[in-house]
């Protein structure tokens, strides 16, 4: 039986065309690090000057917020594969993040988590990789260098913290992709 979300935009979209139903998912605005490259360490005032972003203040910037689950949970019935990107936030510090978990546990839905991995406790992951049992959910953290040398790009990356939490991931048989910048 197709979703109350496929009834309710019938004709209007017809979700074929999307190969694998795959989506680039980002309902965030959290990020505890302070990158140089990233967009969202730029100022965002309207009385900004000279700052390669500037032009996205204009675009709504400044009013950007956390997308409540319970609006974006409709996005479930529509895709099967996802992707939690983290281009301008980190999805593991969405509110919602474990609520979102607990919501697609059992769902047979593939899921790629891009995390930069820093800050949250090892109790919290314990819990999150608990969720991923069983699933084909897989984790790729952003970790550019050895543990102790993160930092010096991704700027408040306890390294270390991260690198012990994806080998505690890899010991519970979740999937751990290393992703490593050259900068």
């Amino acid at each position: 039986m197709e979703s109350d979300f496929i009834q309710q935009i019938g004709d209007k979209i017809n979700l074929d065309w999307i190969m694998d139903r795959k989506i680039n998912f980002e309902a965030g605005i959290g990020c505890r690090l302070k990158c140089g490259g990233c967009y969202m360490r730029f100022n965002m005032s309207p009385k900004a000057t000279g700052t390669p972003l500037k032009k996205y203040y204009s675009q709504a910037w400044d009013r950007r917020y956390n997308i409540p689950f319970e609006k974006y949970k409709i996005i479930f019935d529509a895709f099967y594969d996802f992707e939690f990107c983290g281009n301008l936030s980190d999805p593991i510090y969405h509110p919602d993040f474990i609520k979102t978990l607990k919501h697609l546990k059992g769902r047979e839905i593939k899921i790629k988590f891009r995390t930069n991995g820093s800050g949250k406790s090892t109790e919290w992951w314990e819990e999150v990789f608990e969720l991923c049992k069983g699933e084909t959910w897989g984790w790729t953290f952003g970790l550019d260098g050895l543990p102790e040398d993160s930092h010096k790009y991704r700027i408040n990356q306890d390294g270390n913290q991260v690198w012990e939490m994806m080998k505690l991931g890899r010991s519970k048989g979740i999937r751990i992709e290393w992703q490593w910048i050259v900068f």
